[in-house]
């Protein structure tokens, strides 16, 4: 069987009409393979793919079977199948779907050994395009640019998208596109990667800014592709070696010097000068801030599989930054970048499910999409599963569970889950009561200014409880919290 790559946590198949036997049916077409994506279940941390996932993909699918097995839907103890209906994944392997309907409507060939099978049933991928932007960058055709190597960890390791989230540095950014609210008043649509609409139907771009020549050389750097990028051979040797350009920690305005050999190397083609550039024109670094032109060199890079650049794309469209918003192209950008590993992309996955944004809402799939996350130390994505876990939502509800994903971002400093730490403890909720960790957990919070956890500490020492009763501290305590204009009222 033709081998998939499994660090894409997707699972290959292909449509296999069920009058050929197994045994008949040896060769594999690349373009006949579809790929689903994987969810993994919580509590035995293996994947599956959902049945629903496998019927939208096939039309007329009966059933799914590795060689000459058929593999059943998975079961729990009571030998029922769970629900929603899945089937376990095989990693590395192309499945056999097999599929009824009229024979000739679905081969193109009458040989068993070499089935080809029509547009329907290829996967959902849009057409590259050629762009056409200001006058003063050649057009260029990305059609025959190869996909790029699957990274044997997430590119967005390093800092371009920023969701406005509590993040370690090594996952935020300051100054990319501000948070917007997650409720929408749109209805919940559901996702076509058919219906792609490329950026060359949007408008066209303005010229390029003039250049802030400050005669201070910006921080340059290698490419996310070794061995394809031509923009770092095209820095001057002055620039300081090991650095991006696009580094977080600098925000002064880039070097004209600098700035023209990135839209010569981008306007080739290359991807890293691409994201640079977007980069630049999102922050006002070197040029006018400008999102139309930021989101435009982001798409560039997007096209040709660029992970972080497709998750900022994801991000754009989500928060209406330089495009119009758009819920159901952010879901199509945030997940390809998401399927590669983008954490923040797969964090946003989640939001998307959880508020039914671009899709019908679903707290399974959010919750999956925030553990995707979650395992990769995302602190966030650990705060809303233990919230969904807490709640019952996606899965069954467990204090204990709750506690242990609020316990994960606490340790990473988040201070709300600093303060729902110490709550549980203080209340017992998913762990035996404990007055002194429970203060523990508030001054934690306390320390990073969280008012609520100000009053908790202020109510033990009133009280006695975890800490020796003390009036003084008690009033101390109360008075932090006043300073911010708090009421002790709202705490009760």
């Amino acid at each position: 069987m033709l081998q998939v790559a499994a660090e894409e946590h997707v699972q290959g198949f292909r449509a296999v009409h069920k009058s050929f036997k197994p045994s008949t049916v040896t060769f594999v077409d690349p373009d006949d393979i579809i790929h689903i994506d994987c969810y993994t279940d919580p509590n035995t941390h293996k994947d599956f793919i959902l049945w629903d996932d496998i019927q939208q993909a096939f039309e007329e699918a009966q059933f799914v079977r590795h060689k000459t097995r058929m593999l059943p839907y998975l079961k729990g103890p009571d030998y029922r199948p769970l629900e929603p209906r899945r089937i376990a994944a095989v990693p590395g392997i192309v499945l056999d779907v097999v599929v009824g309907g009229d024979l000739e409507a679905l081969t193109k060939v009458a040989s068993p050994q070499q089935q080809f099978f029509p547009e329907k049933l290829q996967p959902l991928t849009p057409p590259q395009k050629e762009y056409v932007s200001a006058p003063s960058i050649s057009t260029y055709n990305v059609d025959n640019v190869p996909a790029p190597t699957p990274s044997p960890r997430p590119l967005d390791y390093s800092p371009h998208v920023d969701y406005s989230l509590k993040v370690p540095v090594s996952q935020a950014m300051p100054g990319a596109f501000p948070k917007q609210q997650h409720g929408s008043d749109r209805p919940a649509k559901t996702l076509s990667f058919g219906a792609y609409r490329p950026i060359d139907l949007l408008p066209p771009l303005p010229p390029f800014p003039p250049l802030a020549a400050t005669g201070k050389e910006a921080p340059l750097g290698g490419s996310h592709h070794p061995g394809k990028s031509t923009w770092s051979a095209q820095m001057p040797q002055s620039a300081e070696p090991g650095k991006r350009l696009h580094n977080p920690q600098d925000h002064s305005s880039a070097d004209p010097t600098i700035l023209s050999p990135a839209i010569i190397s981008a306007s080739r083609g290359d991807m890293d000068a691409q994201v640079a550039l977007g980069d630049m024109y999102r922050d006002g670094r070197g040029v006018n801030q400008d999102y139309r032109t930021s989101v435009d060199w982001y798409l560039r890079a997007a096209e040709q599989g660029h992970i972080v650049a497709q998750a900022n794309v994801g991000a754009a469209y989500e928060k209406g930054l330089g495009v119009p918003q758009d819920d159901e192209r952010a879901l199509k950008w945030s997940s390809r970048a998401a399927q590669h590993g983008s954490i923040p992309a797969q964090y946003l996955m989640g939001v998307m499910y959880e508020y039914g944004r671009g899709v019908p809402q679903d707290d399974f799939k959010a919750i999956n999409w925030y553990l995707r996350a979650a395992h990769q130390q995302h602190v966030d994505s650990q705060r809303k599963v233990a919230e969904l876990y807490e709640q019952g939502r996606g899965f069954p509800k467990d204090q204990a569970k709750a506690f242990e994903w609020y316990l994960k971002a606490a340790g990473q400093g988040h201070e709300r889950s600093q303060y729902l730490v110490g709550n549980a403890y203080q209340e017992g909720k998913g762990v035996p009561k404990d007055s002194t960790k429970a203060v523990d957990w508030y001054l934690k919070a306390a320390s990073q200014g969280h008012i609520q956890s100000q009053v908790k500490i202020s109510e033990a020492y009133e009280r006695g409880e975890g800490v020796p009763k003390d009036m003084l501290k008690a009033i101390e305590w109360s008075n932090k919290a006043r300073n911010t204009g708090f009421s002790t009222e709202k705490t009760t």
